[in-house]
């Protein structure tokens, strides 16, 4: 599709001599004069949760420019400039005192003003000349600067225009994604596109009942379209435990360019699904030469010693996932030639390993998914990025496998939270079809916590636990976990331990199948503390630092007073925890425990508590339940989760006998 629009407007520059449309958006030069101050008290009490506020947020984007690219060097001209005001309320927070640009060229940062006000009034100002310019290994480039003296009541002002003089072979963005909503509350918000009369734009639906109220206007002097939305008194986008993603539940406009007919310029986007499958069918294919085929024999060596199908996946997949590298920088164009370099991108690989399944005798289906970070699946919007992640379905023993070949160490019996019942494209060799991929079986999380405590005489306490982790959070903590030394080990180990803020020693420290990613992740820990627990003349106080709150594959804490984002968890889990307490038999327990059980649209919790002459012990279980509920049910998640002050006994009371 791409390589027919390059020589499609390779074509159409070199034919047309006529002027699209003028340039209507500039970014203004900065207001050197002293403004009133703002009322510092009033902002923070009005926005208590926040360490500022936008107070103005303008974003403008225009294609305008000749197309004339052949006689006389013009070219399509595509702006895009932001600027935006900031209150600071809370100055230690970084991200408040810091401009960050990552660009992909340096060149196209036509203008850049930073601007500070201090409460007092004085301004500052500063230039592309004062920021530094870092160079990322992906080979991007960052523009960065650190406001300097900056304090409660500062106002920073930020503008930058970008300019990108286009051609041939560097095309103007066909498709955009505009946020609506920040991680600061905003006061005032204005988005206009400016574009030709020729070009008709397609938005994509944000939710099955959209609510975003654009407008288009004409320009009828300058030959140009607009497309333009505002509001006031935005919300922040508050990040929550247990909320859906940024596209799932904040505001944010999504368009393509549908067509264009300008001059001799003729554009018209992809019409349906199916051509969206025929750029991916070629990965169906064997991809070998016409006389020989590498992966006929390393299909052989893979699953000579298989006996079953299972077995064969299982073989396939785990060989292309230890074996080869995803890398992009040069499409292969068989998979002979993957296997050679031991490299291919993502798309490649995952159609190398349907066509060796094929060869062994395995029907599947080469698919694409949509992500749930992606927000709602407007079908009507055909576009390349609604469908980003490819893989393998294929269907064993009246199960549902879906396997990423490109994903390292990625067990084929689980699928990433993110991919779970979502919308996929099959790309089939006749009539593609768009399906939901959706299994209770895939990624069923679990965490068994498991506690031995030995109180002694003078309140010291020795801990052995042991916790199992099942399940993609497994997969992803394994990932995840450092290489450990003598530097960073006492930290990693201590941010896995229930218990927090206490005075910790580890003595012992062990990891379970790190490498076996097929089996589940055990971790073992030994350690004292010696600060939890007072012995009195006639009693003795533990307390328990959340030792009793239910076993959670998070550490989270919630408010439910303040909640703002709607309620999603993504996947069941099966969390169960058992305390052991062994403490002297001179003592006997005080405290009063009682039976829970707690069943609600979240899922269960149950606590059960048996004492017997020095042994305490304490057996909870937690089930969550994959579900979207609104804000206002908060407190019944806590109630199931453990956050609720009801579901823990913050101190056990021993008496002395």
């Amino acid at each position: 599709m791409k390589l027919k629009l390059f020589f499609l407007l390779v074509v159409s520059l070199l034919l047309s001599s006529c002027v699209s449309s003028s340039r209507i958006y500039y970014l203004k030069d900065p207001v050197v004069t002293k403004t009133d101050s703002l009322d510092v008290n009033a902002y923070e009490k009005k926005y208590p949760d926040v360490d500022g506020v936008c107070l103005n947020y303008e974003r403008k984007i225009q294609h305008c420019g000749s197309i004339n690219f052949f006689f006389n060097g013009q070219q399509w001209i595509y702006t895009s400039s932001v600027l935006y005001k900031v209150l600071v309320l809370n100055p230690k927070n970084e991200k408040m005192t810091t401009f960050k640009l990552p660009l992909n060229d340096e060149r196209s940062l036509n203008k850049v003003y930073l601007k500070t006000t201090s409460p007092e009034g004085n301004v500052k100002l500063y230039n592309k000349s004062n920021l530094l310019l870092e160079k990322k290994s992906s080979g991007n480039i960052e523009y960065k600067f650190i406001y300097p003296d900056v304090k409660k009541g500062t106002i920073i002002e930020e503008g930058y225009e970008l300019v990108y003089n286009l051609h041939a072979f560097n095309w103007a963005p066909m498709e955009h994604y505009i946020e609506l909503q920040f991680l600061l509350p905003c006061e005032k918000f204005s988005f206009n596109y400016a574009f030709p009369k020729g070009v008709e734009l397609k938005m994509k639906n944000i939710s099955l009942n959209d609510t975003i109220k654009y407008k288009y206007d004409l320009d009828q002097k300058n030959n140009t379209k607009i497309l333009s939305y505002s509001d006031t008194n935005i919300p922040e986008y508050a990040v929550e435990p247990f909320s859906p993603f940024y596209k799932e539940s904040a505001k944010y406009l999504q368009f393509k360019v549908k067509s264009a007919d300008i001059a001799s310029l003729e554009y018209e986007s992809i019409k349906g699904w199916d051509e969206v499958a025929d750029h991916y069918k070629d990965f169906t294919k064997d991809r070998g030469s016409v006389f020989y085929s590498r992966i006929a024999p390393l299909t052989e060596q893979l699953t000579k010693n298989c006996k079953t199908d299972l077995e064969k996946l299982d073989s396939v997949v785990s060989y292309v996932q230890n074996n080869l590298e995803v890398d992009y920088s040069k499409p292969s164009t068989s998979y002979g030639e993957v296997l050679e370099n031991k490299k291919g991108d993502m798309y490649t690989l995952t159609g190398m390993v349907y066509s060796i399944l094929d060869k062994a005798g395995i029907a599947g289906d080469y698919i694409l998914i949509h992500p749930v970070d992606e927000g709602f699946f407007d079908q009507n919007y055909i576009s390349f990025d609604q469908f980003k992640y490819p893989a393998v379905r294929v269907f064993l023993n009246n199960k549902m496998y879906v396997v990423f070949p490109y994903i390292k160490n990625l067990p084929i019996d689980i699928i990433p939270d993110f991919l779970q019942n979502e919308i996929a494209l099959i790309i089939s060799k006749e009539v593609s079809q768009i399906v939901k991929i959706t299994s209770d079986e895939f990624s069923y999380n679990a965490l068994d916590d498991n506690y031995d405590i030995t109180i002694d005489t003078t309140g010291r306490l020795t801990v052995n636990e042991v916790k199992i982790i099942k399940g993609f959070p497994a997969y992803q903590l394994r990932r995840n976990m450092p290489e450990l030394n003598d530097d960073n080990k006492d930290k990693f180990v201590k941010s896995l331990l229930t218990y927090q803020g206490s005075e910790i020693n580890v003595e012992n420290f062990e990891i379970l199948n790190r490498e076996n990613y097929n089996e589940p992740l055990e971790l073992r820990f030994k350690y004292t503390i010696d600060n939890l627990v007072s012995i009195n003349p006639d009693d003795i106080l533990f307390q328990t630092g959340g030792l009793l709150a239910p076993a959670s594959l998070k550490i989270i804490s919630l408010n439910s007073e303040k909640r703002k984002n709607p309620i999603k968890i993504y996947n069941y889990e099966n969390n169960n925890k058992i305390i052991t307490i062994n403490f002297p038999k001179t003592w006997k327990v005080q405290t009063e425990f009682k039976d829970v059980n707690i069943e609600n649209c979240f899922g269960t919790l149950a606590s059960h508590t048996e004492v017997q002459d020095g042994v305490l012990k304490i057996t909870k279980i937690n089930n969550l339940k994959k579900t979207f509920q609104p804000k206002e049910k908060i407190k019944e998640l806590c109630e199931v989760i453990g956050a609720n002050p009801n579901s823990i006994v913050p101190t056990i009371i021993f008496q002395k006998k």
